[in-house]
């Protein structure tokens, strides 16, 4: 089984575009290289259409690495080229060879992306035939990559930076041309002045932490409750909906929270508060995308080694992207809630006993398996074949959210 990651490539006006498939084989994590490479490349294709094809929305594209062994075996050729971009590695030779190969298949309707390009001339073949030409922000000086993209916008192609990784990054592709922006920069808050929470997106906040805190005491939680009218009447209106099939109408708070119970209760609340941002943009979708899932991996994680605080780390996992979906510091969004410290040190500080926890996911999510490894090693996790197949069925699930389209439904939250 191979270990995929996925990284979305969004537009410059921050529609999902696509995703970026890395891989890794759970026996070799260090490297994509693995026992056989011409196996390697057949599962790969394989399995990672397979994944991308369950995991990703319909109409976004799937970038497929192309390595120089793989070209010239008419196995890209497997593919469909209607949701495909084959990805041309920077380890490619540019040979009048591999040019003609990608002609042909450029004839056959697929799109044809070059990697890590810099303005290397010996590239110039490739660069006359490619549809997209990915530039690394971090590759070369700022001076560099201005005249690069300068030359690359006057010839027609289009133009996509990768590894961009903070709002600012971003702004400075959009102003060199860039039509597409692939990282994580939109996982980082670009935060805005005097900027506050709602106050009824605050409360279910504040009743959520309260929930998760271990301690909790009806007459406190009916107080919460009530500071949000709308809250209070969403509520209601649950308790009496047909998934309870009620017999006796529920017409108070004491009631409802006494009826649907402490757990159910967290977990609709989740639901909502997640759900709240769900509809207002391909970013915040994929984010909800990747707070559910990192809040099951992490959780299910712990639990299969016997960890104790496994809950802890589902909330840890669950608001570790609420800061760029509200564009709020983790401090601002956290005040005055009953959140544990351990929890609230992993988010607002980077630092605690759970803190490594959320930095392995992190590291898995950019590819990064080696440190990844490195970080479940030490927590306790000796075997990456079962974190592997952990992620896979969390990514699964959060997926089915993204798919579906049912970010109110708590059963993405509960199980």
């Amino acid at each position: 089984m191979l270990f995929f990651a996925r990284q979305p490539i969004f537009t410059a006006r921050g529609n999902l575009y696509g995703y970026g498939l890395l891989f890794r084989d759970q026996f070799n994590l260090t490297a994509a290289n693995i026992r056989n490479q011409s196996q390697a490349t057949s599962e790969i294709i394989v399995d990672g259409i397979a994944f991308a094809s369950s995991h990703t929305a319909p109409h976004a594209k799937v970038f497929i690495n192309i390595p120089d062994d793989l070209l010239r075996t008419g196995i890209p050729e497997s593919i469909s080229p209607g949701r495909c971009v084959l990805e041309i590695l920077e380890t490619v030779p540019c040979t009048r060879e591999n040019v003609e190969v990608l002609r042909h298949l450029k004839s056959q309707g697929y799109t044809l992306a070059l990697d890590d390009y810099t303005g290397q001339p010996d590239m110039e073949g490739f660069v006359e035939i490619a549809d997209i030409v990915k530039v690394d922000l971090r590759s070369a000086s700022a001076e560099q990559l201005s005249q690069v993209s300068r030359a690359l916008r006057h010839r027609g192609v289009t133009m996509l930076a990768e590894k961009v990784e903070s709002s600012e990054e971003a702004h400075w592709a959009r102003e060199n041309g860039y039509e597409l922006l692939q990282g994580f920069y939109f996982q980082r808050p670009e935060l805005i002045s005097a900027k506050r929470l709602a106050p009824d997106a605050h409360t279910k906040l504040r009743v959520l932490c309260y929930l998760m805190s271990g301690n909790v005491k009806l007459q406190k939680l009916q107080m919460l409750l009530s500071h949000s009218p709308q809250l209070a009447l969403r509520l209601l209106n649950f308790a009496n909906s047909v998934a309870f099939s009620v017999t006796t109408r529920i017409d108070s708070i004491k009631q409802a929270i006494a009826f649907i119970g402490l757990d159910r209760l967290c977990r609709w609340l989740a639901a909502m508060l997640i759900a709240d941002q769900f509809h207002t943009s391909d970013t915040a979708r994929e984010l909800t995308t990747i707070c559910i899932f990192r809040a099951h991996f992490l959780r299910n994680t712990a639990a299969f080694i016997g960890r104790p605080y496994a809950e802890q780390l589902f909330a840890l996992g669950l608001f570790s992207t609420l800061d760029a979906m509200y564009h709020m510091s983790f401090e601002d969004l956290l005040a005055r809630t009953s959140l544990s410290e351990d929890v609230r040190n992993a988010l607002t500080r980077k630092e605690g006993c759970f803190y490594p926890w959320l930095n392995a996911v992190l590291c898995l999510e950019a590819g990064n398996v080696d440190e990844a490894r490195r970080i479940f090693g030490g927590l306790g996790v000796q075997h990456m074949g079962d974190v592997v197949k952990i992620y896979r069925a969390a990514m699964t699930l959060a997926t089915n959210l993204h798919l579906d389209d049912k970010a109110d439904d708590a059963h993405y939250f509960s199980n």
